[in-house]
C-alpha cells in the first residue's frame, strides 16, 4: 500500500475515532471543520473503509476514483459533490488540526509523522503551526486556510477581527491582506532595549512552556492533574522571582 493511502485511510480513521471526543470538546471538532453545520448528517454518513477509501452512502471515495453511485438519486449525488467541493477546501484546515492532535493525544511530532507518511516537514510543520494558532471558534465557514495563515502570528483579538471582516465583506485571501497592510500604524519610537540576566533567560523557556500548558487546560486542549498545575504555577513563580531581581523589584509590591 502506497505511503499516499496509508496517509488518507489514517488521517480519516482520525477523524472517525476523534468525532465523538471532538463533539465535546470543541463543537463538532474536525467533523464540524469539515462539514460546517449545513450538512452533518452527511458527515455521518462518511465511513472509513480498511483498503483507505471512503464509503458516503452508495458511493465509495477512492485513490483512483469514484465507485457505485448508479442506484443514487440526483439528491444523493448532488449532496456527494457537495461534500467533495467542502473537503478539498478544507482538507488543510484538517489536516492541520489532524496534525495538531496527534501530538496533544498521541505523542506525535510532525517530524515523524512527515517520516511515516513520506511528507515534506516544512509543509507538515506549516498545517500545524497555522491551525494550532487559530482558534476553531474563530474560523468561518467561507474562509480558506490562506486566510488563517495571515492572521496566525496575531494575537486572538486581532485575528478575530480580521477573519469577521473577511467573513463579513466576502474577502479572499489576498484581500484580507491588502486591507491588513493598509491599516498598518505608523513606525514606533524605537523601543527601550531591556538586559536579562541569565538566571532569568534560564528559566524563560519554562516558564513560557509552563504558561502554555495552563492556557491550554483553560480551553480544553489538555487536562492536567491538580499537582501538575501546582508544578506549572511553582515554575512561574521561580521565573518571577528571577525577573524581580533583575530589575530590582520588590515582589511584595506586584
Amino acid at each position: 500500500m502506497s505511503s499516499r493511502r496509508r496517509s488518507g485511510k489514517s488521517a480519516m480513521e482520525a477523524l472517525s475515532s476523534g468525532q465523538a471526543a471532538q463533539s465535546s470538546e470543541r463543537q463538532g471538532g474536525i467533523y464540524s471543520a469539515l462539514m460546517g453545520a449545513a450538512d452533518q448528517e452527511m458527515a455521518r454518513q462518511m465511513v472509513p473503509m480498511e483498503d483507505g477509501s471512503i464509503q458516503i452512502n452508495a458511493f465509495r471515495v477512492t485513490s483512483v476514483g469514484l465507485i457505485g453511485g448508479e442506484q443514487a438519486s440526483y439528491a444523493e449525488w448532488e449532496r456527494l459533490g457537495k461534500t467533495l467541493f467542502r473537503l478539498h477546501d478544507s482538507l488543510q484546515i484538517i489536516l492541520g488540526d489532524w496534525l495538531v492532535q496527534g501530538e496533544r493525544i498521541h505523542g506525535k511530532t510532525y517530524e515523524e509523522i512527515a517520516v511515516l507518511f513520506d511528507r515534506k516537514k516544512k509543509t507538515l510543520y506549516n498545517w500545524k503551526y497555522v491551525m494550532s494558532s487559530v482558534d476553531i471558534s474563530l474560523r468561518g465557514e467561507n474562509l480558506a486556510f490562506k486566510h488563517y495563515r495571515i492572521v496566525a502570528a496575531m494575537p486572538p483579538e486581532k485575528q478575530a477581527y480580521w477573519l469577521g471582516q473577511a467573513s463579513a465583506n466576502k474577502w479572499g485571501a489576498g484581500k484580507m491582506q491588502d486591507e491588513i497592510d493598509k491599516d498598518q500604524p505608523p513606525a514606533l519610537k524605537e523601543p527601550t532595549i531591556l538586559k536579562y540576566s541569565t538566571d532569568v533567560m534560564n528559566k524563560k523557556d519554562v516558564f513560557l512552556a509552563r504558561a502554555e500548558r495552563i492556557n491550554r487546560a483553560f480551553d480544553g486542549r489538555d487536562n492536567p492533574d491538580q499537582e501538575a498545575m501546582r508544578e506549572y504555577a511553582k515554575d512561574i513563580k521561580k521565573f518571577i522571582q528571577a525577573l524581580c531581581r533583575n530589575f530590582g523589584w520588590d515582589i511584595e509590591e506586584l
